[in-house]
């Protein structure tokens, strides 16, 4: 997750990642390495640096790298953010290990 979160921040320069990295970290006590924990405070840091256009793309293409990552099929679905993306990986995997055990 980390990782997808990074690649997709390059996009925007490495001085931009680490200025939303030291956001977060200033305005939510959240750490680098903590924010595939607390995409809450990811999701607001977007919000306020970027707004809702920007965030949602922003949000949509960390969704789909690691949804590639975990060599799962990406559906852009209406309404839905990260989080929810997240979640819904989570289960797809969680289920796959479930069937092949």
């Amino acid at each position: 997750m980390l990782e997808a979160i990074d690649r997709t921040l390059l996009i925007l320069g490495e001085v931009s990642k680490r200025l939303i990295y030291e956001h977060i970290e200033r305005t939510h006590g959240v750490s680098w390495m903590e924010v595939p924990r607390r995409l809450d405070a990811l999701n607001e840091a977007f919000l306020s640096l970027m707004g809702p256009s920007a965030k949602g793309v922003i949000e949509e293409t960390i969704a789909q790298r690691l949804y590639d990552s975990l060599g799962l099929e990406f559906k852009r679905r209406e309404g839905w953010f990260l989080k929810e993306y997240v979640d819904e990986a989570r289960r797809m995997v969680v289920g796959e290990r479930v069937e092949e055990g």
